[in-house]
């Protein structure tokens, strides 16, 4: 379990070219160039404490999970004459490499044929590479088949689901982490590979868990700048997971919100992309991996408080996935005919009196519990009385759930 070599320099270099620039994912791309130093024991310890089941990690203190990225989602759409031609080059390119010594489009040998080239197809091989490399990687040192479609649509200007299938291969290489730690929390195959970029777990972790970020000063943009080249000493995971409720930040990006108040909206079925990004975060569905072959559940209603919201006990939720059509219609419903709640920056969540009861008995201990006086619990529980019914409550309607 490895992170990708970076491309640092070529990244770079790349993008002095305006071209570039000129696409949405610039971004994205820019992140991948900042090096992320791994730790294999944090992220092995964290996947011990990984739920299959309920796609969260499990701690004393409750649940969390990495959630979908909020951009806008649309869908794959046919590819044009003119992009089909260089789709046909991108191809021609790649058995052209399968002809070479290694019998293989590895990637060291992309970059040698396009870099610097002046190919009319430079752009679009490019994030073939970028998306092998950093995205959907998924054998060694190749140019991966699948992304060649995907690479030319995204030089077109055209916007695709990216974060379901990257979260589907996070949750999936989770879920083979966990089955396969032993009890000490090693690895009882050591053949165990997985791919997902795990860089994103990583990161999600320091934003969170403060304890054992490095010490960051200022504010960087693209948030990845914050932690490039940090390295971690972390002797036991545990020890810090299961510390307290208090030191897991539940919105850490909070503080770059605009809206200092929160509101409900109606949403009706024609949606501003903003708005629309927010109930895709929200709503339960069904991520389809990069290649249709695994599906995963997106269960946000299980850490409301990481939206800003109030966490009750949640529902189950019945699974959409008979094959990968119904899994992506279910993804992309519409949002329509729903009441939603846009939290504030600045407020701080709490769980319900029942989540605290249902909690502590579903654990078989007080993991979850007030160490002040009885008067300042708020912050572990409040009476349903004076949240159900109210505009202040967010239940699984207005959450776009149907339980």
């Amino acid at each position: 379990m490895g992170y990708c070599k970076n491309f640092r320099l070529i990244l770079c270099v790349y993008f002095i070219n305006p071209r570039g620039k000129k696409q949405e994912i610039y971004n994205a791309v820019l992140n991948s160039s900042y090096e992320i130093v791994k730790n294999r024991d944090l992220i092995l310890g964290f996947a011990k404490n990984w739920c299959d089941e309920t796609k969260t990690f499990v701690f004393k203190w409750g649940e969390v999970t990495i959630t979908v990225l909020g951009h806008s989602v649309f869908d794959l759409v046919d590819i044009e004459c003119e992009a089909k031609q260089v789709l046909r080059k991108l191809n021609e390119a790649r058995a052209e490499l399968h002809k070479s010594k290694y019998n293989k489009t590895d990637q060291f040998g992309w970059m040698k044929k396009f870099k610097d080239s002046g190919s009319e197809i430079e752009h679009e091989a490019f994030l073939a590479l970028w998306l092998s490399q950093f995205v959907f990687p998924c054998t060694y040192g190749t140019v991966s088949t699948n992304v060649s479609a995907i690479a030319v649509c995204l030089a077109k200007g055209v916007r695709l689901a990216l974060a379901p299938p990257v979260l589907a291969s996070i949750y999936r290489d989770l879920s083979l982490l966990n089955h396969n730690l032993g009890n000490d929390g090693h690895d009882d195959e050591s053949n165990l590979i997985v791919w997902a970029p795990f860089q994103l777990v990583q990161v999600w972790i320091l934003e969170r868990f403060r304890k054992i970020s490095p010490n960051c000063v200022g504010s960087c943009s693209p948030r990845f700048a914050r932690w490039e080249n940090k390295k971690l000493l972390v002797e036991n995971v545990g020890s810090f997971v299961d510390c307290c409720f208090d030191d897991f930040i539940w919105q850490p990006f909070g503080e770059v919100l605009n809206d200092k108040s929160g509101k409900w909206v109606v949403v009706a079925e024609c949606l501003d992309e903003e708005l629309e990004s927010w109930v895709r975060c929200l709503r339960v569905s069904e991520l389809v991996g990069m290649d249709g072959k695994y599906i995963e559940q997106y269960l946000p209603h299980r850490v409301a408080m990481q939206f800003g919201m109030n966490q009750d006990v949640p529902g189950d939720v019945a699974r959409m996935n008979g094959n990968r059509g119904i899994a992506w219609r279910f993804y992309t419903r519409l949002v329509k005919d729903v009441k939603v709640y846009i939290p504030s920056g600045l407020f701080e969540p709490y769980v319900t009196v029942r989540y605290l009861e249902w909690w502590n008995k579903s654990t078989g201990e007080c993991s979850l519990q007030s160490t002040i006086d009885d008067n300042k619990t708020d912050k572990f529980g409040k009476d349903e009385s004076s949240i159900e019914g109210s505009e202040d409550s967010v239940d699984v309607d207005t959450m776009g759930f149907e339980l």
